[in-house]
């Protein structure tokens, strides 16, 4: 499932306004590497840790999204420079929550395996505990996972933009600066993001899904799909997942 986090982000960063909060208020491009550990701390308490812990974890996100608010530095897409952004917005909140969870059963059905509509619809209704915990309205949440496919593809179709700022931040995610390790070698997970990502998202960052990238996603597939039935469960699954699943 790691493999989709950049996904996620850079379906995240479509957003002109919760990427000028990204760009305006992270250190992700001078530490990468400690701010995927400690996203991957916060998701996995919340999903696999106590309640105590679970609401532990939210709150420390919530307090910090206190702190994050601003206004866009130039037009992207229908938002104007000028328009002002706020972490804790209602629609800003729900943007992110449907890219971490359209992301988990797009790569889930692409490495592990198919999932029935009733598997879908049940895994849809358990990530709400998840938004409901980082402060999105239940109103505002779509009902059912139909309800949710129609919002996500009307956002993907009509909210999303790329502006310059947005493109700098998206490379990155794409291409992070990890002490001496070359850029290059980010490219097959680059090609993979290419791949998982919505047509009209690769065409607003110019990500190119050429016939290199597909084969270079098709193999980590067939990689994945191959290994995970024979990987250790030390391997296979994260340690709070072990813990929760006994």
């Amino acid at each position: 499932m790691l493999l989709g986090g950049p996904r996620a982000l850079v379906l995240q960063l479509a957003h002109p306004l919760v990427a000028a909060g990204v760009a305006d208020h992270s250190g992700f491009a001078a530490d990468p590497l400690s701010r995927l550990r400690r996203t991957l701390d916060s998701t996995m308490a919340m999903v696999f840790g106590t309640r105590a812990e679970a609401d532990a974890a939210a709150g420390k996100i919530n307090n910090v999204h206190g702190f994050v608010h601003g206004t866009l530095p130039e037009d992207a897409g229908r938002y104007r420079a000028g328009t002002p952004y706020d972490a804790k917005a209602p629609d800003l909140l729900l943007w992110v929550h449907a890219t971490l969870v359209d992301t988990t059963f797009t790569v889930y059905t692409r490495f592990v395996g198919p999932l029935t509509a009733r598997e879908l619809e049940d895994a849809y209704e358990e990530s709400k505990i998840a938004a409901r915990l980082l402060g999105t309205p239940d109103d505002i949440i779509p009902a059912s996972y139909a309800d949710f496919r129609t919002y996500f593809d009307g956002m993907v179709a009509s909210d999303l933009a790329a502006a310059p700022f947005q493109r700098a931040v998206v490379r990155d995610v794409l291409w992070p600066k990890i002490g001496v390790v070359p850029r290059r070698a980010f490219w097959p997970a680059v090609a993979l993001t290419t791949e998982l990502l919505p047509p009209r998202v690769r065409e607003l960052f110019g990500l190119e899904l050429t016939p290199a990238r597909h084969r270079v996603a098709m193999l980590m597939r067939s990689a994945v799909r191959g290994m995970l039935p024979v990987l250790p469960r030390v391997l296979r699954e994260q340690p709070q997942a072990r813990r929760a699943s006994g």
